[in-house]
């Protein structure tokens, strides 16, 4: 209420729908987009890391969808070998589920619904450290933050991450699952919209 997340955190997640995963396997590291394929999502940094980092080792799954243009565009870098399209799913369990962390290069955001998501499948989440993502995610601890508009950056933030142990990877997806439980439960969040509400009906 009073439009400020410092009241009320957006509309929180759903912690028995978006329930916790096991994390990957030990091998490949794939990290995962999931959204619109537009450039105020950060579509072009994305790229530009997977085109720069893409690997044997090292892949890059996009979930989701953009116009014809674009959709040519990436059927090509998968044509390549440069990303993986997952299409566009209903349900987005699968993708967390097999990806090792989430990447969300957005220029702006409201609450980030892929972030809360993600944390709560307990995966890290590497994110612009903008409003709407950082109240999110904490740096070094859920995940990794970076400069938006910033393809470099964003480089930056992946090599960070992937000079971590598997056991520190899992222990990232679990604070992030964690903070979710703490701060984002949508039960919480629920009970304080109430509480905002009776507060201003009773002023």
């Amino acid at each position: 209420l009073q439009g400020s997340y410092r009241l009320v955190p957006g509309s929180g997640v759903n912690l028995d729908y978006w329930r916790m995963l096991d994390y990957p396997e030990p091998g490949n590291t794939e990290f995962l987009y999931a959204g619109k394929f537009e450039k105020e999502k950060g579509i072009e940094e994305f790229l530009e890391a997977a085109e720069r980092l893409q690997s044997e080792k090292i892949q890059f799954l996009l979930a989701g969808k953009g116009d014809e243009k674009m959709q040519e565009r990436l059927e090509e870098y998968q044509r390549e070998g440069t990303v993986i399209l997952l299409g566009d799913p209903q349900d987005l369990h699968s993708a967390y589920a097999r990806c090792a962390a989430v990447v969300v290069p957005t220029y702006h955001e409201g609450l980030s619904a892929v972030l809360m998501e993600a944390s709560a499948c307990a995966r890290p989440v590497i994110a612009t450290n903008i409003s709407g993502c950082r109240e999110v995610f904490e740096d070094g601890v859920t995940g990794f933050g970076f400069a938006p508009k910033s393809g470099q950056a964003l480089i930056e933030a992946l090599k960070s991450f992937l000079v971590l142990s598997q056991t520190d990877r899992i222990a990232m997806g679990r604070a992030a699952r964690a903070k979710m439980a703490r701060e984002f439960d949508r039960r919480k969040v629920i009970n304080a919209y109430i509480d905002e509400i009776d507060k201003a009906l009773n002023n």
